[in-house]
């Protein structure tokens, strides 16, 4: 069910199933290309290569009929790895394969010898930060990144 991607392959379809997949939250806060260029519903497959095309970057995906559905990465950040583009296409969603994509990334993360993971997400999406929390993420403070116009927070989980 859950593969690993080839991000130089397959980075037109991932980077179309990243804005796909955000895109509706993306419209909920208002978001636009304008507003807010940096939010994943806005995302280049030249940022997708850049930000996953390393060799230290582990992508792993699902596919329905051919179809990239479900996505999620491992990728270094500062001095260690965190889990992001965590994405599921919106008429998959509720079916299991974000908790699938979450334990696949989580494994790896074990595998590469770390401790504990961690990612970021809308603060005020309440509905996600209870599902990452469900599954053993702990919220840390609130801020504002950089060139956005919404909240995050950064989870950790202990493996």
């Amino acid at each position: 069910m859950i593969k690993p991607v080839d991000i130089m392959k397959d980075s037109i379809a991932i980077t179309q199933l990243l804005r796909d997949s955000f895109i509706d939250i993306a419209n909920e806060m208002g978001l636009t290309k304008e507003n807010c260029p940096c939010h994943v519903a806005f995302i280049t497959r030249e940022r997708v290569l850049e930000q996953l095309g390393k060799e230290n970057a582990y992508c792993y995906g699902i596919q329905d009929k051919g179809k990239w559905i479900g996505f999620v990465a491992v990728a270094p950040y500062n001095d260690s790895y965190e889990i992001t583009r965590l994405a599921v296409a919106p008429e998959h969603r509720h079916k299991g394969y974000g908790r699938a994509l979450m334990d696949t990334a989580c494994d790896k993360a074990r595998k590469l010898g770390l401790s504990s993971i961690g990612l970021g997400t809308l603060y005020d999406n309440k509905v996600l930060v209870k599902w990452y929390e469900a599954q053993g993420f702990v919220a840390g403070e609130p801020f504002i990144p950089t060139g956005a116009i919404y909240t995050v927070c950064g989870m950790n989980k202990e493996l």
